[in-house]
């Protein structure tokens, strides 16, 4: 009986915990309906150095998007959990229609004579559930450089901000 009681506690505590930091997160960003994107991550890995991942995530959630970011050469603890206005992810959407990146489902090449290369992971899952899945390892899809450059300004200005 007290374990169960006290199980409630700390869950009733994690609750209010993360009620207020989304609150307290969200003071300048506006609730908003869900844009073409559900689900984002794209990791960018280079050798041996774990510091040198990149890795950005986002999701929505009840009106709000939060977004993970992880720049390159960050330790995984200095990560910034952020709430983004919808004007961020009209801009991620309008990078994946401008270079086409919905053509890269099921890009899935890997250069396995490298032993410490460059690879990457993109995983989109669009408000109407389709979905645009692509890994590679010295290997990339047409335009690779472009988008990646664009995901990172568009991350890093709000991992700064």
């Amino acid at each position: 009986m007290l374990g169960e009681r006290i199980k409630r506690i700390l869950a009733l505590f994690l609750a209010a915990l993360t009620l207020s930091a989304c609150i307290a997160g969200c003071k300048n960003v506006e609730p908003t309906e869900i844009r073409g994107i559900a689900h984002f991550f794209f990791t960018e890995s280079g050798g041996s150095d774990f510091d040198a991942r990149t890795a950005y995530q986002l999701d929505y959630a009840d009106g709000y998007y939060t977004a993970v970011i992880k720049p390159a050469g960050v330790k995984e603890k200095k990560a910034r959990t952020v709430i983004v206005d919808a004007e961020f992810v009209d801009r991620l959407e309008a990078v994946l229609t401008e270079y086409d990146v919905k053509s890269w489902n099921g890009f899935d090449e890997k250069d396995y004579d490298i032993m410490d290369g460059i690879g990457f992971t993109l995983d989109v899952v669009m408000a109407d559930e389709s979905e645009i899945d692509a890994v590679g390892y010295m290997e990339w899809p047409e335009g690779f450089g472009y988008v990646s450059s664009a995901f990172d300004e568009l991350f890093l200005g709000a991992y700064k901000k």
